[in-house]
């Protein structure tokens, strides 16, 4: 039997259809986000393309898994894909969280020398 990597125009297009579903679900979600004034344009770019990697990642490796079905040691596979997919996504988070944080103690040290502006400001006056 033939392995779905084999025939590799199979695999593009369901990495592509998930990648598209998943763009179409997270960025609907982030237009409502910024409508409502709950997310700058900016956080919610960031938001749309780091849910679509997730989204192709994962889908992905289910349709890995479901090619495996059938096969010898198939339900072995079929983890494997899923674990693989799992850590992916996972990745994708980790490395969104390490340059969020980045960015957030960029802004913490901001307000740090603004308040220290402010209380030389404030001591002068006195």
């Amino acid at each position: 039997m033939k392995s779905s990597f084999e025939n590799t125009g199979v695999m593009k297009h369901h990495i592509v259809s998930g990648a598209a579903v998943s763009l179409l679900a997270a960025g609907t979600v982030n237009v409502m986000k910024v409508r409502k004034g709950e997310a700058t344009p900016t956080k919610a770019i960031k938001e749309v393309v780091k849910r679509t990697t997730q989204g192709t990642i994962a889908t992905a490796s289910v349709v890995a898994a479901s090619n495996y079905k059938g096969q010898k040691n198939g339900m072995f596979k079929a983890l494997t894909a899923l674990s693989i997919g799992a850590m992916g996504v996972y990745a994708v988070e980790m490395i969104d969280k390490k340059f969020n944080s980045d960015s957030q103690e960029e802004v913490f040290e901001d307000e740090l020398a603004c308040e220290s502006i402010e209380k030389e400001v404030l001591n002068d006056e006195q």
